[in-house]
């Protein structure tokens, strides 16, 4: 696997969550005079809150907030040597709302009709964050990305969210790594443009499975029928409007593996280690899972074999490179 600090053997993953976000800074925030971004905080904030979650048996945290919510790759670096939890990064864009205009504008007016970005132009920029390092504006580059983020809008997948797909999956392709998809409220379409684009639906993660909606609509089932991943990744928010309590997310995944499932579920905290512009930070850091969650499991009947499935084999499988003779 590629973590932030190098290559590593994906045995030394350890226990997994997938679907994390180290930091999330809203596009802009920096400029506002009443935002401070106080680094030294943030380490000290995400530095406490790795610990403990490698003190409760975590190995490895995968951020997924993609090029544009204000990661720091540089930090992870430094929070990876200082406590000994393994981060990956993933590139790629999240929804249109979250990208600015520049991206998501026609690049060129003059023209009729309007002429978008267009995937060939995003791959370039994903590629190079995959063989060359993360970005770290200007022109420094530290680190490799480990995967690549794809997303739709909650009210459909518009037409940026199509062109950014496409581009991040034929970078996923291309490099051997695994792609999670955000799926805002069309995870389906989401998973036919990767589908299009070749994109092994083994090596694809699809989030939010554990929204009532998603639920309700019998989507989790989909999709895994489908040869993706299922990620219940709210699992420290479950039980908020919206989302299912721990009793029935568990009871979710025991309905998956009875239905054949095993090695197409994932669960994952999916909080927010510190946040400027947006929601407050998380309370308990990175722990929903393997303090609370993993009890639920038990108390539905999942196994231990199963538990250790769903949080060490299926994500270090997906964390390892793919040889490009594969693809």
């Amino acid at each position: 696997m590629m973590a932030v600090r190098g290559a590593r053997a994906v045995r030394v993953a350890g226990r997994v969550l997938i679907a994390e976000k180290l930091l999330e800074i809203m596009p802009g925030a920096e400029l506002a005079p009443e935002v401070e971004i106080d680094r030294a905080r943030m380490f000290d904030t995400l530095r406490e809150a790795l610990l403990a979650f490698r003190e409760a048996g975590g190995g490895t945290i995968v951020d997924v907030g993609g090029m544009t919510m204000g990661r720091d790759p540089e930090l992870y670096q430094l929070l990876s040597q200082a406590t000994g939890v393994e981060i990956v990064v993933a590139t790629g864009f999240g929804a249109e709302w979250c990208v600015g205009s520049y991206w998501t504008k026609p690049i060129s007016l003059t023209q009729n009709p309007p002429v978008m970005t267009s995937p060939d132009q995003l791959q370039e920029i994903f590629d190079a964050e995959l063989a060359e390092g993360l970005v770290v504006p200007p022109r420094t580059r530290v680190g490799r990305a480990g995967m690549v983020l794809v997303a739709g809008s909650d009210d459909g997948t518009t037409e940026f969210d199509e062109i950014a797909t496409r581009a991040g999956a034929r970078a996923a392709r291309i490099a051997g790594v695994a792609v999670f998809a955000c799926p805002g409220g069309d995870p389906l379409r989401l998973l036919e443009i990767l589908g299009e684009e070749d994109v092994d639906p083994a090596r694809v993660i699809v989030g939010s499975m554990d929204l009532r909606r998603m639920i309700d609509a019998g989507i989790p089932f989909q999709v895994a029928e489908r040869g993706a991943v299922v990620a219940l990744d709210h699992i420290a928010t479950a039980g908020r409007p919206g989302f299912a309590t721990h009793r029935e997310l568990a009871e979710l995944v025991r309905a998956l593996l009875d239905a054949g499932h095993a090695g197409r579920i994932l669960v994952s905290d999916g909080a927010v280690g510190v946040s400027i512009g947006g929601e407050a930070d998380a309370q308990d850091g990175f722990l929903a899972v393997m303090c609370d969650f993993i009890f639920a499991l038990r108390d539905v009947g999942v196994s231990e074999e199963s538990i250790d499935e769903i949080l060490e084999r299926t994500p270090q499988r997906l964390l390892s490179i793919h040889d490009r003779s594969e693809s």
